[in-house]
């Protein structure tokens, strides 16, 4: 129970204390995996085991998505230097924020505005910032009202209440919210170092500051729950709390000795912010206050890990690898050695083909991955990418063991997360275009404006471009060019031409144009020529819906199987697998 402000500095030291021992657990989570996979390459006519760990390749995969790269291209009717430049300075932004946006947090939904904030990732709600005054006080019914004339009142004040809600609120800084890490979320502290004449502007009533000087620095906290709220100076040498008073004008009713009521009655506090933006110009925090709901760049990381962790288990339970034993007067060229989904190779004569026992993942593992899956599927993969599919751990495993079995057609794993990566790109984009209001960086906020086109990538330096671009290329089996189009926002003057042309070239990832988006990849396209690629297609009598649509694989050419009567050949007829880079 929070009484007084001592209280809340106790509390305060308590959830700063978990904080920190969170995020330090947070690095030690993927110890499960550790272990001595076995992977296989072959030089001359010996095998060689390279010994690794599934975190080390876990690492490895992360890798890539630490090195996300989002690159905003100009558009395709503007061309010169200004438009490179201001796409440049798009993309300086865009990845600034992702680099920033680890400071970011997740918190529970609350009704189902929140839930749509949590789908889309971004919102333009503002808040009362708790002035009462907008409000009014709780309806009373009146002396000879009506029942019927009350409840319509008293609902339009609660419905102005939640019109005002203040769903965002200011942070300086992401570092300095402090919100309830329990699932109840019952309350939210902020703490930040601040000038007493800035204190002053925001309490113009409140003057006993003592022997405070406009210039000193002081460390200020706010709390919030779902009863009451709380304004202080803490001072930590004498361990002494100066408390900001209700203002005198409120309503009594208001006043809860040193705490304000809370008259929304649950935690203001909903997320963390980017800092973005400016103030109104009664210097209240709102405009400040639009930011991410989840963390971006982490929820991609954890995103990486999972999808690697994942696939480690379907490596090791499905996809069993093999090593080929050449014959006497066999030469290593005379076998393939490459590997890639739905190929296969072909075993000479003479040659022998061994599987290799696999080490198995702990089934506690499982639930591990699925309660991830579940926190990361509400940022990257919002409804309109999922289609019908099911979803999470236990679903994706299944469905790997029925392509190793035959059963089923090859669907990349990582596809979904890559389209969420592309995805998140464009949320930031469309929350800075309503975000930004004055200078950011290099960034200004014209060119924020207008349409745009966002291409991203993955990138893993420690990885030869062209083993990235066969990885890319192969697993993923797509480029990632998407556009967000929104007509409020297009500054132009014909803005039905422009939607209907930027509408009509965002059918090429509408299509299902795997074959082009794949040699996309691996040969270094640019959009430029996949349009080109795309609209000679359709030249020639192809939908842009069902140009390239999903083809099961043959039965010889399926990925790998276990004796199965799903179609399965037996073990011994089973082309070898083998990952050369680790």
């Amino acid at each position: 129970m929070v009484d007084s402000a001592k209280d809340v500095v106790k509390l305060l030291k308590d959830v700063k204390g978990f904080y920190i021992e969170r995020d330090k657990q947070h690095n030690e989570q993927w110890a499960i995996y550790n272990g001595d996979l076995k992977w296989y390459v072959i030089e001359g006519v010996e095998e060689k085991h390279i010994p690794t760990t599934a975190a080390g390749k876990i690492d490895n995969t992360c890798n890539h998505i630490l090195s996300l790269v989002v690159e905003c291209i100009s558009p395709p009717h503007k061309d010169g230097e200004q438009a490179q430049r201001q796409a440049r300075k798009r993309s300086s932004l865009i990845n600034w924020v992702f680099d920033e946006s680890d400071r970011l947090s997740e918190i529970p939904t609350r009704g189902s505005a929140l839930k749509n904030l949590v789908i889309f990732g971004e919102s333009y709600l503002k808040g009362a910032y708790f002035n009462p005054d907008i409000l009014g006080s709780e309806p009373t019914i009146r002396d000879g009202e009506d029942e019927d004339d009350f409840d319509f009142r008293y609902a339009s004040w609660e419905m102005r209440c939640k019109r005002f809600c203040p769903i965002s609120i200011s942070a300086v800084s992401p570092l300095a919210m402090y919100p309830d890490p329990s699932p109840s979320m019952s309350f939210g502290m902020e703490t930040y170092e601040r000038r007493v004449m800035s204190i002053r502007n925001d309490f113009p009533y409140f003057d006993s500051w003592g022997s405070l000087k406009n210039t000193d620095k002081v460390t200020w906290v706010e709390y919030a729950d779902a009863g009451k709220r709380i304004y202080f100076i803490y001072d930590s040498t004498i361990e002494r709390a100066l408390v900001i008073p209700p203002h005198p004008d409120l309503p009594e009713d208001y006043k809860m000795g040193d705490f304000i009521r809370n008259v929304y009655e649950y935690v203001p506090y909903v997320r963390m912010y980017s800092g973005l933006g400016t103030q109104t110009k009664n210097g209240l925090p709102e405009e400040k206050a639009i930011g991410f709901l989840k963390r971006a760049k982490s929820a991609l990381t954890a995103e990486a890990r999972l999808e690697t962790a994942l696939n480690i288990m379907i490596e090791q339970n499905v996809f069993r690898p093999y090593k080929v034993l050449l014959g006497q007067e066999m030469k290593p060229e005379d076998v393939d050695m490459t590997w890639r989904p739905g190929s296969r190779i072909d075993i000479p004569p003479g040659a022998d083909v061994q599987p290799i026992e696999p080490v198995r993942i702990e089934p506690a593992a499982f639930q591990h991955l699925a309660n991830i899956k579940e926190e990361i599927n509400m940022v990257t993969t919002p409804p309109s990418m999922q289609g019908l599919r099911q979803r999470g751990v236990y679903y994706g495993y299944q469905e790997a063991v029925l392509i190793g079995q035959g059963g089923t057609a090859f669907v990349p794993i990582i596809t979904p997360f890559l389209n969420g990566v592309a995805t998140m790109g464009g949320m930031i984009l469309q929350t800075l275009e309503k975000v930004v209001k004055g200078t950011l960086h290099d960034c200004e906020p014209k060119d924020i404006k207008g349409f745009y086109e966002v291409f991203a990538k993955v990138d893993a330096k420690t990885v030869e471009e062209k083993d990235r671009r066969f990885k890319l290329g192969i697993e993923a089996s797509t480029i990632l060019p998407l556009k967000y189009i929104y007509g409020e926002f297009l500054d132009v003057e014909k803005p039905d031409e422009v939607l209907a042309q930027m509408d009509a070239e965002r059918q090429i990832k509408a299509g299902n144009f795997d074959d082009i988006m794949r040699d996309a990849v691996i040969k270094g396209w640019g959009v430029e020529q996949i349009r080109a690629m795309v609209e000679e297609r359709v030249k020639g009598g192809a939908s842009q819906q069902t140009a390239m649509p999903n083809v099961e694989i043959p039965t010889q050419q399926r990925l790998g199987a276990l004796p199965s009567p799903l179609r399965s050949r037996p073990e011994s007829e089973i082309a070898p697998r083998f990952r050369g880079q680790i």
